[in-house]
């Protein structure tokens, strides 16, 4: 074994750089996380002082890069990349053994998937540097330097030692994953007897749970041993009966058989405590070997991250699944990005899956997407998209049957204020099912991923449903919300109309005219109560399509009114202004002689003089989620039409 040879140099000697390599790394990786932590941390998989990865990198750059000794400047770049190639597969490998990602990236700029950055690889080029010219030189004179014989026990003995550790460590690690899961189950159990119940019958339901244990084992405490005394008590009788003095000898056999059960079970019991004991020892020993390794892991790695693979149920069918973690959904919105971190692969009734992470941003994926909402609400996104309205507040979930969008879900993230108190809210949209994918699963799977990963920092979460999905949210915990919509009906239309009023149409492919309704925008609605901030993309979906001929400036009062007309009512969308202005003569500016009601599509700020009824309509149902506040709970709103999705 000793003799053999890789790329000209003795494996004796391989095995020697790469075991001090591995110890370099530790000492590297150790001091350099003591002094950003400010602790003393033992970083590495093993308990032992050795690095792996370092050993293997250096030892296979070296080997592989050794013909570019003397080029400096070539051995740096393809030292950077060979590394960090290496580090991308030990973070996978890692991710896919142990479900567990080991070190985070994220909020490093340019990274990928968390896993590498432009900026660990500028230092693997360095470090290749450093090793072809300092540090090799001195390994190798180091290994030189020990008697081979010494050096193959040394290297045989620390192998073995080194086997062992990484046993230990492995089994650490999935007595980890372990853990992480059963507490993420338990996890899981009560959010959702909270999010079914909310707090106020989370203690009902446990309650319910207890009461009904009780009256089983109530039942079964009161029924059997009944039964069994009234069955032996007449097997006893019909024993006397029919056999007199022989139940008496019978009786006496069995006592004496019965104190030799009795002896016999003590000897049992004792022998019993006794392995139970040494088994305790070995366990409680093992035990604490597990949580030291554990604590060391999290203490070694703080950017620890557990991947989920969870199991989910629908209409009785289970369905394994790999999902996006709750971490990582979490920086996915704290990172601004308009797609999820990564590609995900799901398994649905027997059908493979993919959870896109770059729908947005990858061309053949967004037609794809493009094609499933013309086909579904005569909609396309593209414009949108070309245009450069769509950013990282609309992310679409889509679940991809090869290039083919099966079905979508989009969060929209937006800010709502109400009473002139801003809110963080989640407005879910754009849930659509192509026709030969319904029935499948795939909407479920969508919508419990995304309450899953709702961010904490998340108000209220609701949506807008037709008639044809009325009973479908409720399965979700959305409860229905009443809105209702205000009117005006000016006395004398003609008085109020202002004639010289100068009003243009606002042209949305002109770039002055959108500078000019985004300042507009900025100033707000005056007159509206409840209004969605900070979303000028979402406004210019409806003023680059359906709206796109209903923008108007108002030079003289210097504002945006959103309008169209309809026979003889007029529909009011938004007003943007600075205070100070009158809703009746800005609502007069946009009318004409036969305009005898306005309606508001907003809720005023204002609402006397106005009439107001309820807006039940089934094919704009507002639902709010019970996991969550609800804003529209204490008074009678209206959400603003213009930033439905």
């Amino acid at each position: 074994m000793w003799n053999l040879r890789i790329a000209g140099i003795e494996l004796y000697f391989l095995l020697g750089w790469f075991w001090i390599y591995c110890f370099l790394g530790w000492i590297w990786e150790s001091c350099y996380m003591s002094v950003m932590e400010r602790r003393l941390i033992n970083r590495g998989f093993v308990s032992g002082p050795f690095l792996t990865i370092y050993g293997f990198g250096a030892v296979s750059v070296y080997l592989i890069l050794r013909p570019l000794e003397r080029q400096w400047i070539l051995l740096f770049f393809c030292g950077a990349v060979l590394a960090t190639v290496l580090e991308y597969l030990t973070a996978v490998v890692l991710e896919a053994v142990f479900h567990t990602s080991w070190w985070d990236y994220t909020e490093k700029k340019w990274n990928f998937q968390g896993k590498i950055c432009p900026e660990s690889t500028v230092c693997w080029g360095c470090f290749t540097l450093l090793m072809f010219y300092v540090l090799q030189p001195g390994v190798s004179w180091a290994v030189r330097q020990v008697d081979v014989r010494t050096g193959k026990v040394v290297i045989l003995v620390v192998t073995v030692i080194y086997g062992i550790d990484f046993v230990i460590s492995a089994a650490a690690a999935f007595a980890m994953d372990r853990k992480i899961r059963k507490m993420e189950l338990l996890q899981s159990e009560l959010l959702e007897i909270l999010q079914k119940n909310r707090f106020s019958g989370a203690a009902e339901e446990i309650r319910r749970r207890i009461s009904s244990f009780r009256r089983k084992t109530g039942e079964k405490v009161r029924v059997y041993p009944g039964k069994a005394r009234k069955t032996m008590k007449s097997y006893l009788d019909m024993l006397r009966t029919e056999s007199g003095q022989k139940f008496e000898s019978l009786a006496d056999y069995g006592s004496e058989k019965k104190s030799e059960l009795n002896l016999r079970r003590e000897q049992v019991k004792a022998e019993i405590r006794e392995c139970a004991e040494r088994l305790g020892i070995r366990w409680e020993k093992r035990r604490r070997l597990l949580e030291r390794t554990i604590q060391r892991f999290v203490d070694a790695y703080p950017h620890l991250n557990h991947v989920q693979r969870l199991t989910v149920e629908n209409d009785g069918n289970k369905e394994g699944a790999m999902i996006v973690s709750r971490y990582e959904a979490e920086r996915s919105a704290e990172s601004g990005q308009g797609n999820l971190p990564e590609d995900r692969f799901v398994e649905l009734r027997g059908r493979k899956y993919c959870l896109a992470g770059n729908v947005m941003t990858d061309e053949k994926r967004r037609a794809s997407y493009d094609l499933l909402a013309q086909k579904t609400f005569d909609i396309s996104f593209e414009k949108w998209y070309q245009d450069g309205y769509w950013t990282e507040k609309n992310c679409p979930y889509t679940l991809f049957d090869g290039e083919t969008a099966a079905a979508n879900l989009s969060v929209n993230r937006m800010t709502v204020e109400k009473g002139g108190k801003a809110h963080s809210c989640i407005q879910i949209g754009t849930v659509m099912t192509d026709e030969d994918y319904r029935d499948q699963g795939l909407m479920r799977f969508l919508m419990e991923t995304v309450l899953e990963n709702i961010e904490p920092s998340c108000e209220m979460v609701f949506l807008f449903a037709n008639r044809t999905v009325l009973d479908f949210y409720p399965r979700f915990h959305f409860q229905r919300v009443g809105q209702y919509r205000y009117f005006w009906k000016p006395e004398k239309t003609e008085a109020l109309v202002k004639r010289d009023s100068r009003k243009r149409r606002l042209h949305v492919e002109c770039e002055q005219d959108v500078r000019l309704l985004q300042a507009c925008y900025e100033k707000k609605n005056p007159f509206s109560q409840l209004q969605v901030t900070g979303n000028f993309g979402l406004l210019m979906f409806y003023c680059g399509s359906f709206m796109k001929d209903c923008v108007w400036y108002l030079e003289e009062e210097d504002a945006v009114i959103i309008a169209e007309t309809d026979q003889d009512v007029l529909h009011c969308y938004e007003i943007y202004c600075a205070p100070g202005r009158t809703l009746a003569d800005l609502l007069g500016c946009m009318m004409n002689e036969k305009t005898n009601r306005v309606v508001l599509e907003f809720t005023p700020a204002d609402t006397e003089g106005l009439e107001v009824s309820p807006a039940d309509d089934d094919d704009d149902a507002l639902f709010v989620w019970s996991g969550r506040d609800d804003l529209f709970s204490d008074g009678r709103l209206f959400f603003p039409s213009l930033f439905h999705t």
